[in-house]
């Protein structure tokens, strides 16, 4: 039974620490990336006020969330000011 337990254990540990990702490289897009899934949803932007009221015409493939791409690519010449903020 204690092998059967200590196995599960060890398998629910490697399969969460497999999951997380590796930071984007892009110091603004992990600061607000919190639960490190390399994705942003509306609650982890809700926080900065532009960035939320922006996040509908970010979110390019209208999945609910942005991915890096979306955060920098997407971005006008009026936002890269805001989105330097956190770079």
């Amino acid at each position: 039974m204690k092998k059967i337990l200590a196995t599960a254990l060890m398998v629910v540990l490697a399969s969460a620490a497999w999951a997380q990702k590796k930071a984007s490289g892009h110091a603004g897009f992990d600061a607000l990336d919190k639960n490190r899934d390399g994705l942003l949803g509306k609650e982890e932007v809700a926080g900065d006020r532009e960035l939320a009221k922006r996040f509908a015409r970010f979110d390019a493939d209208k999945d609910g969330r942005w991915n890096l791409d979306e955060f920098i690519k997407k971005a006008g010449k009026e936002d890269m000011d805001e989105i330097r903020r956190y770079s």
